[in-house]
């Protein structure tokens, strides 16, 4: 301020060699305010505001730094404040284009994995439908051979016939009788008793895996009641199909439920049908039936007779319906014989 015109110029070019030094070392001190936190910067123009009331020195180098640092020292808070934190959002800037760039690198790495697992996924479903449906034909197949095979057997048969041309219900010599629910106590003894007094072929319906003892001569057929196709095959030679549902012959017995899957695959063949039930399905609201019908258990039994008799309404030449009440081993009864029923009868006691 002492000095005016060119006596100023040539003592700022005469002092320009000394200021470039200080004039570096406030670069640098910027330069490393741009590239750390705020905290560096404080510190060191705390180091020049402490320096600035220091003596010593003499040099003028060292003059025009004590002068430097006083005029540091006259600069308003507000004004240090504000070239803080335009540093501050310079950085925040700067991160914030760092953070940008490490995203869409991440998007992309994150796009490739996705379409590599979508790739991956599809290939596999591919496979998967392939193998299905590969599955599915082989299934369709062995459907179509299946009911081919059970549609020839039926042509081939004859189904006996009366002198005025309707279907025959007597059973001849060799007549094959088709037993459903062989694996129970009443199956097994009726298979015997057949077996042993008649000359017909007796054929026992049993579901897969079960051991049951049966008489010598007595042929076995897989049950299978939610197939139809092979159930059909099972039923489309017999001329006599008998019923031993589970309620009245105890287990081993066919199921109330599947009785109509039965008399679905009953075939042209079949001439007679029988089922055996239990006393009660008709006094249901009488006791002691109205206790065995508390769950329903009669009703299911009268549903299961029904199923029998509308397929014989449907061209069965003759159908029974045998209702009994508790089943007990013949050995635990010696003394008792066999007796025969007829249409009609109704019989109480032990027999």
């Amino acid at each position: 301020k002492q000095l005016e015109g060119p006596m100023f110029i040539a003592y700022t070019l005469a002092l320009l060699p000394a200021l470039l030094p200080a004039t570096f070392e406030l670069t640098r001190l910027t330069a490393g305010r741009h590239l750390g936190s705020a905290a560096p910067t404080r510190r060191t123009r705390s180091t020049l505001l402490s320096a600035a009331g220091d003596e010593g020195g003499g040099t003028f180098e060292s003059e025009i730094e004590a002068q430097l640092r006083r005029a540091l020292a006259q600069v308003p808070d507000g004004e240090r404040q504000e070239s803080d934190e335009r540093l501050i959002s310079s950085l925040i800037e700067e991160r914030k284009a760092d953070l940008s760039q490490a995203t869409e690198e991440l998007d992309r790495s994150l796009g490739s994995v996705q379409d590599a697992i979508n790739a991956r996924i599809d290939a596999k479903m591919a496979g998967l439908q392939d193998d299905f449906a590969s599955k599915v034909d082989e299934a369709v197949a062995g459907l179509r051979s299946s009911r081919a095979f059970s549609d020839a057997d039926l042509e081939e048969k004859e189904v006996p016939l009366t002198a005025d041309g309707s279907v025959s219900p007597a059973l001849e010599d060799g007549a094959k009788v088709v037993i459903a629910g062989a694996a129970s106590l009443l199956g097994r003894a009726l298979a015997q008793q057949m077996c042993s007094v008649t000359s017909w072929g007796v054929c026992a319906l049993l579901p897969e895996g079960t051991q049951a003892a049966l008489a010598e001569g007595v042929e076995r057929v897989p049950y299978a009641p939610f197939a139809p196709t092979a159930l059909k095959k099972a039923l489309a030679d017999a001329d006599a199909i008998v019923i031993l549902t589970e309620g009245a012959c105890g287990t081993g017995g066919v199921e109330n439920k599947a009785v109509g899957r039965l008399m679905k695959a009953v075939g042209e063949r079949t001439r007679r049908l029988l089922i055996v039930s239990s006393h009660g399905v008709e006094r249901t609201t009488q006791l002691p039936y109205s206790m065995q019908n508390l769950f329903g258990a009669l009703d299911k039994q009268r549903a299961a007779e029904q199923e029998v008799q509308l397929r014989a309404k449907a061209g069965i030449a003759a159908h029974h319906v045998v209702r009994v009440g508790n089943l007990v081993d013949d050995l635990a009864r010696p003394q008792l014989r066999p007796v025969q029923l007829a249409p009609g009868d109704a019989i109480s006691g032990e027999l």
